[in-house]
């Protein structure tokens, strides 16, 4: 089965500026919450009173980004979800929970990882991140890696082998190119997910 190419952001141990402009727009029902939200630097927040014009084309949403929701409004935005599409606010995306603040430094500052197939090998995943700065450490530049690939890795069960299968790190602008090793941040399969690969196989 061929994984869905994905486009998320990616919290990383060591922020740096990556010189692009996100906007992000937030959901609280919560007043205070609203202004919590755009002092953090989400350019605007809205409240459930809002949901019928989004559906309505009355409030465009296409002017954003990203979107965070308090978990206070789930259930609210559920009806957006075919309007935002991948940028519908989810636990597992980052953008639905009680710490707003929080969230929206993470799409202000997290790092963007899209997985898209090869245009001439389909079967062949690509990804191109900026991971950090020249002036940055050689450890900090590590351990943001190391979050990048973590994050890769989670779209196939590590039980079936190495999900990231070469990769290059690149000086930008300049035409420089290193083969890392990244061994050291492949996730290592558990008991449990090589049982259930065992069964999965057994069945066939």
């Amino acid at each position: 089965k061929m994984i869905g190419s994905s486009d998320e952001i990616v919290p990383v141990p060591h922020p740096f500026s990556h010189n692009e402009k996100r906007t992000i727009l937030a959901f609280a029902n919560d007043l205070k919450l609203q202004e919590v939200a755009v002092e953090a630097g989400a350019e605007i927040a809205v409240g459930q009173d809002m949901i019928k014009k989004i559906i309505k084309g009355q409030f465009r949403t296409d002017d954003y980004d990203f979107c965070v929701a308090h978990q206070d409004m789930a259930t609210h935005i559920l009806p957006l979800r075919g309007i935002l599409k991948t940028r519908f606010p989810t636990r597992l995306n980052g953008g639905l929970g009680i710490d707003l603040p929080k969230m929206i430094e993470m799409f202000k500052n997290g790092v963007k990882l899209e997985i898209k197939a090869d245009p001439v090998f389909p079967i062949w995943g690509l990804s191109d991140s900026v991971i950090g700065r020249l002036d940055m450490t050689d450890a900090e530049i590590e351990a943001n890696i190391g979050a990048v690939i973590a994050a890769a890795c989670t779209h196939r069960s590590a039980a079936l082998g190495p999900f990231v299968n070469r990769a290059l790190l690149m000086t930008v602008p300049g035409d420089e190119h290193y083969a890392l090793n990244i061994d050291a941040f492949v996730p290592v399969p558990t008991e449990e997910e090589l049982e259930k690969l065992e069964k999965r196989r057994n069945k066939k």
